[in-house]
């Protein structure tokens, strides 16, 4: 019982100071300005394809953000899940970092429906893991505090009771062996 009360107080301490920085960093936040897509479908937690309003389709992959597989059941279906809820037919900007287009010509983007930056609430929530890679890294210590958050909070993978047991880049590794 001793060591429980300061595990309490500095988990209580850790999530005020997260919450404080939080809001701070959700006052500053503002969508970029710039072409609106619409979404036209979900591919997995962490691509969708957009059409631009000049009717160009396009696929992107969100930056900063890593989703479990499909197959890493039931995380990958739920990552999926939760983005088509967030984003599926509806407008959104897309904010591009220093590299614009991945192999495949698949676009690497932060997306963003009104003031919200799609990529920060996946993280948050935790449907995916914050997952930068230079040079895009605009966002990362932004991400790395919200994942840190929901770890905290047990959220989605995070939660003790079903978590994610390998990260979606171990997953990969294992499965193309």
């Amino acid at each position: 019982m001793a060591i429980k009360l300061p595990l309490i107080i500095l988990t209580i301490v850790i999530l005020i100071g997260l919450n404080l920085g939080f809001q701070v960093w959700g006052r500053s936040l503002k969508a970029p300005t710039g072409d609106i897509w619409k979404v036209t479908r979900v591919l997995s937690g962490q691509t969708v394809a957009v059409k631009s309003q000049g009717g160009i389709a396009k696929r992107v992959r969100l930056l900063g953000i890593s989703a479990p597989w499909r197959e890493q059941e039931p995380w990958g279906n739920l990552a999926r899940h939760r983005l088509e809820q967030l984003v599926d037919d509806q407008p959104i900007i897309l904010e591009f970092d220093r590299e614009q287009n991945e192999r495949g010509n698949r676009l690497l983007a932060y997306v963003w429906q009104g003031n919200t930056l799609i990529n920060a609430q996946l993280v948050k929530e935790g449907y995916v893991l914050a997952d930068s890679f230079a040079p895009n890294i605009k966002y990362e210590t932004k991400l790395k505090m919200l994942e840190a958050e929901a770890r905290l909070l047990e959220q989605g993978i995070w939660n003790p009771q079903n978590p994610m047991r390998i990260d979606p880049k171990d997953f990969r590794r294992q499965v193309l062996r």
